[in-house]
């Protein structure tokens, strides 16, 4: 998808479309709005299209690391080296990146709205 960026109304459709969870891929974005100088333009354009292609993956992977060893610190010196611990490391670890993932949408749906709301100067 291409996303042209020249009026205000065109800002209003792009926040409409930086959803949560439904977020389109953008390909190219381009920003041609008159109020703002060629060098903020280009920056503009290139923080967008990171935002809105932002599947929230690396705060997933980070909760899942995080998560992960620290059921195996507090576990594995209690219980000792078991299946056990490394299964529930494992199960807890899936859910906390679950959890990080939809917490990094939401985090970047919220710069991406926010950064279409100061190019506006709203």
């Amino acid at each position: 998808m291409r996303l042209t960026l020249e009026s205000l109304d065109d800002l209003k459709g792009a926040a409409r479309l930086a959803s949560w969870l439904g977020r389109p891929s953008v390909d190219e974005v381009v920003v041609r709005t008159p109020w703002l100088a060629a060098e903020e333009q280009d920056r503009s354009a290139k923080a967008i299209r990171r935002l809105f292609n932002d599947c929230g993956c690396a705060v997933g992977m980070a909760a899942f690391a995080i998560a992960t060893a620290a059921v195996l610190v507090l576990q594995l010196p209690r219980h000792g080296w078991s299946w056990a611990p490394v299964g529930t490391a494992l199960l807890v670890g899936v859910g906390a990146a679950v959890v990080g993932k939809l917490l990094g949408l939401a985090w970047s749906c919220l710069r991406l709205r926010a950064l279409l709301r100061r190019m506006s100067g709203a």
